[in-house]
């Protein structure tokens, strides 16, 4: 299995810590975001991560190196070069490129958040492609809901009603490897409409052609780190959230 860390953006409400540096190399009790993604990876057997990359690239492919020794990973970096005239949508599809011909599942992971290592257990569990959505949570109008029908998502963005959302993607997805077509296909047509599209939308897209599985968190921990106050949150949780045995 492969993980893609999607790690290019710029994290400007993040500034001064991510004026040098992306998010994903923010230190939280001695560990960088990246660290703690990549020993929950590496946790499960995952030992080759796609990093997409933009801001500050050369200190994540420095500091990868500490990773790769210490965690025994394998890193291929993906340059997204515009970076700041695109999102998330261009940056997966960059990485996906790289393995339309895969024979093995993808684990999709967002650079800046952290999670309970039971979520991402619960996520290897599916057979189907999947995506994580906190059920749990009090939502916003900023939450990236994911609203469903009928056991197909037909819905997700920040624009949906409260109401009718079944909770918040929380960043975390696998696409089983005979998937992995049909979605490069989706995402492409979306980036080509939409330069600066969220992958996320993809899902919705991809649930027309095959199963798409929804794991709850049903409670366990996780933060997606954008703002200050999220910041201080994933400091709080880091040390309660279970994690991966190479977390030490």
């Amino acid at each position: 299995m492969n993980a893609i860390i999607l790690a290019a953006g710029i994290g400007k409400r993040l500034r001064p810590l991510t004026t040098d540096k992306p998010k994903t190399l923010i230190n939280l009790d001695g560990k960088t975001i990246l660290e703690y993604i990549c020993c929950n990876l590496a946790s499960v057997e995952i030992r080759k991560a796609y990093v997409v990359l933009g801001h500050a690239k050369e200190k994540v492919i420095e500091y990868a190196k500490y990773i790769e020794k210490k965690l025994g990973m394998r890193f291929v970096f993906v340059e997204n070069r515009i970076f700041e005239q695109s999102n998330t949508g261009y940056s997966l599809l960059l990485a996906l490129e790289r393995l339309k011909e895969t024979q093995n599942d993808v684990i999709i992971v967002n650079g800046d958040i952290i999670f309970d290592f039971k979520i991402l257990l619960r996520l290897m569990e599916r057979e189907n492609t999947a995506i994580v959505v906190d059920n749990v949570k009090k939502l916003t109008k900023e939450s990236f809901k994911v609203q469903t029908k009928n056991g197909r998502i037909v819905n997700m963005g920040k624009e949906i009603e409260i109401s009718q959302a079944d909770g918040e993607y929380i960043g975390l997805a696998k696409i089983r490897r005979g998937d992995v077509d049909v979605f490069f296909k989706v995402l492409e047509k979306n980036v080509r409409n939409d330069i600066n599209t969220y992958y996320d939308y993809a899902f919705v897209g991809i649930s027309k052609y095959t199963n798409v599985d929804i794991v709850y968190t049903n409670g366990l921990k996780w933060t997606e780190i954008d703002f200050f106050e999220d910041l201080q949150y994933a400091k709080e949780i880091i040390r309660e959230i279970s994690k991966g045995r190479k977390c030490t």
